[in-house]
């Protein structure tokens, strides 16, 4: 007689998220093609779990400071915010978007403009581009996955084609002092269309604060041909945070994308970049600099797939370490076997000021085609 396999046995933290999942009623929230995302998520990580070590992407990350307890969804702001507390992290003139805890707080936003909505106010006369595009190219990593069963808010730019948007469009994130561990997950989506172009600036701010709290953040950005966008990433919150953001380009025809990431705080970290060009004269810049001290641990996992031919991609990463922090770059560039004309170069250089601090890197290349110009290099100094 055949042997019955054993049941699955979850770990008490991967439950305490299914459970939050069905308490909360995540999965009847927003229109339905929202709700079958949240579902196919949590049922993805219910499956998958936190991921391991055992991975090559997460070899070097101190898994137990993201999995060991298990943060609730923040259900709005710990506290009310003040002008006072906002106002040194505002970008003057923007178009701004002011979240706190994960929670649209519309008193506290700057300039507005009817192309930049927050994803609550979007949901409620979802657009084709909204459903075509969001939580769709994110992927169902354990931490996307999350972020997906469980997003609270976000931003939704959608720019038509042709339109060039002179000001800034700046997503202002303001972490508080929670009682308790629990989670902001939020949630972006940048639709440009064809020859549009605009400059788009996510900022994550805590204020001070004793208590540890764990920011998810997923952007996805889909680029129409020829649209060029211009990115940038501020990742300064207190010594307490936890920060797992991950960002999902996709490129149609001769289009141009600039991102670039400072990171400065948290206790923890992670920036995942995940860009396909899947159109012939798509072109991606990554640029990224982290600074760390003390204990901090920063993770820059990127990967640049070059799946058609005729595509460009330029990366630059550099970290600089003191005390007794550790820094990861882990940079993958892909050219698929129809990829020729690919032209890539990748380059990460780190600069250690103590004993005690660390850093790994490793530049990967992984190419199918024989006609490319690829280069990588990294140093440590």
């Amino acid at each position: 007689m055949a042997s019955l396999a054993a049941p699955k046995v979850i770990p008490p933290t991967q439950q305490a998220y299914l459970d939050a999942f069905k308490s909360g009623g995540w999965a009847k929230r927003g229109p339905g093609f929202v709700r079958e995302a949240r579902e196919s998520a949590m049922m993805a990580f219910a499956e998958s779990g936190f991921p391991s070590t055992k991975a090559e992407a997460w070899k070097h990350t101190p898994l137990r400071e993201l999995t060991a307890q298990a943060f609730q969804p923040a259900q709005g702001p710990a506290r009310a915010v003040t002008e006072a507390e906002v106002a040194p992290y505002r970008l003057a003139g923007a178009i701004e978007l002011v979240f706190v805890d994960g929670h649209h707080v519309a008193a506290l936003d700057g300039l507005t403009d009817e192309l930049v909505q927050p994803l609550s106010v979007a949901l409620l006369k979802p657009t084709e581009d909204l459903e075509a595009n969001l939580a769709r190219h994110g992927g169902d990593e354990p931490f996307t996955a999350l972020n997906t069963a469980f997003w609270q808010d976000g931003g939704f730019i959608h720019l038509p084609a042709d339109e060039i948007v002179e000001e800034p469009i700046h997503l202002l994130h303001i972490s508080t002092e929670p009682a308790s561990p629990t989670a902001s997950h939020v949630r972006h989506l940048i639709v440009a269309g064809p020859r549009s172009q605009a400059t788009i600036i996510e900022s994550y701010i805590g204020l001070p604060s004793g208590s540890p709290a764990l920011t998810t953040s997923v952007t996805e950005l889909v680029a129409g041909e020829g649209a060029h966008i211009q990115r940038a990433k501020l990742q300064r919150e207190n010594l307490h945070a936890l920060h797992v953001g991950h960002l999902a380009i996709r490129q149609d025809r001769a289009s141009v994308v600039h991102d670039n990431l400072l990171s400065i705080g948290a206790q923890l970290a992670r920036n995942e970049v995940d860009g396909i060009l899947g159109m012939e004269g798509s072109e991606l810049h990554l640029n990224g600099l982290f600074l760390a001290t003390g204990t901090q641990h920063v993770d820059c996992p990127t990967l640049i797939d070059h799946a058609v031919p005729h595509t460009t991609s330029r990366e630059l990463y550099k970290g600089v370490l003191d005390g007794r922090s550790h820094g990861v770059f882990l940079g993958s560039v892909k050219v698929r076997a129809d990829a020729q004309k690919t032209d890539s170069m990748q380059t990460n250089r780190n600069l250690i000021l103590s004993d005690g601090a660390r850093m790994e890197t490793t530049p990967q290349l992984e190419i199918h085609a024989d006609d490319v110009k690829c280069a990588h290099g990294s140093t440590i100094g």
